[in-house]
């Protein structure tokens, strides 16, 4: 093993991502430098040769590929942007990128990517040795959750289509015992989508969770998002807002796992805003896109939450969550995962007087 720590070269012009990514490698025996611009990033590979490189494209003076050819034959470079295209990637990896990660990343994964990078051996077979743990952990883990979920599943959705069988023979006269059945089936249904959150993870995982596309008018979404939610409505617990859209607002998706999508940010939403406070649901087309937007009045996102608000890590470790808040941990994560197979994207901003704005953008064709 070497006898000094390596060093890690982050050049990186945003603070927040710089302090996340440093934050990231604490788990690694590395002296960590921070450049926020090309030129910084020079003096410091002069004054002392970094190990690895982790860097942006996207910086003050300049775009980070010059740099990456400069730095790549004395150092693995990661480049860590925005970026995603295929012709940035390409140009990354011509310019003599080891690894090209793209934004928002995974905290964890990047710690691994750059211990894998280091190439230290000691250091490699501390982190593989590791890296099997963890994962025999996990897998472990999520056999017994997909093995309990699915089990839950069948009477779960036996109970659900027994009341809403009695709803629809209008065997309960009383009204208010036909309102608390109607209650009771949307409950079920809030139930059956959580668990399949749980069963439809690992499945998106691995690239194998089925997509179904059809035309989808946006209205009808969400028409059944605010039905679903119409007990906790009346209750006062929830005050959705859903705008009014035109019936020609239509998409080519899968209704749904847009629903699902849809259905945890409101669900998201619902936890973090007092009861008295909207919840905006609204769509919009621009450009050959659709817009699906889930508007709170909430305690809001830091930067820094921002930023891993969506990663499987974020799960459970309860990110703007209490305890005592209802849901699985696994929502926003799903829908990230949902989001990517409909080729589309998912994204977290602040509201104006606070609050945050969780946006979903798909194709329409």
């Amino acid at each position: 093993m070497a006898a000094h720590p390596p060093r890690v070269l982050i050049v990186e012009d945003d603070p927040v991502v710089s302090k996340v990514v440093e934050q990231s490698l604490k788990r690694l025996p590395a002296v960590v430098r921070v450049a926020e611009t090309l030129t910084e990033a020079r003096s410091a590979f002069a004054e002392a040769t970094p190990h690895i490189v982790i860097l942006d494209l996207n910086l003050p003076d300049g775009v980070g590929f010059d740099f990456c050819r400069f730095a790549a034959p004395n150092a693995p470079v990661i480049i860590m942007t925005c970026r995603g295209d295929v012709a940035d990637r390409i140009e990354g990896f011509r310019c003599g990128a080891r690894d090209y990660v793209i934004k928002p990343f995974s905290v964890d994964e990047l710690a691994m990517r750059v211990g894998v990078h280091l190439g230290d051996a000691v250091g490699r077979k501390h982190l593989a040795s590791a890296a099997r743990e963890a994962l025999l952990r996990e897998r472990v883990r999520q056999d017994l959750i997909d093995m309990v979920v699915h089990d839950l599943k069948v009477p779960l959705a036996s109970i659900k289509g027994t009341i809403e069988l009695l709803r629809d023979l209008n065997a309960v006269p009383d009204q208010r015992l036909a309102s608390l059945l109607g209650n009771s089936a949307r409950a079920g249904e809030h139930m059956l989508v959580m668990l399949n959150d749980f069963l439809d993870v690992s499945l998106g995982d691995r690239d194998s969770l089925p997509v179904h596309l059809e035309d989808v008018a946006a209205s009808s979404i969400l028409t059944r998002i605010t039905e679903l939610f119409e007990s906790e409505t009346a209750r006062g617990r929830l005050r959705l807002e859903a705008a009014a859209l035109p019936p020609d607002l239509k998409l080519r998706t899968d209704a749904t796992l847009l629903y699902r999508i849809l259905f945890n940010l409101v669900s998201n939403a619902a936890k973090f805003s007092p009861p008295a406070a909207p919840v905006r649901l609204e769509a919009r087309e621009a450009g050959g896109r659709v817009f699906f937007s889930v508007t709170d009045q909430g305690s809001g996102l830091s930067d820094a939450d921002k930023l891993r608000v969506f990663d499987r890590d974020q799960a459970s470790a309860g990110l703007r969550v209490s305890r005592s808040k209802a849901g699985t941990g696994v929502g926003l994560y799903f829908c990230a995962l949902a989001c990517r197979l409909l080729r589309g994207t998912i994204s977290v901003t602040d509201r104006p007087g606070g609050g945050a704005v969780f946006t979903v953008e798909l194709p329409s064709s």
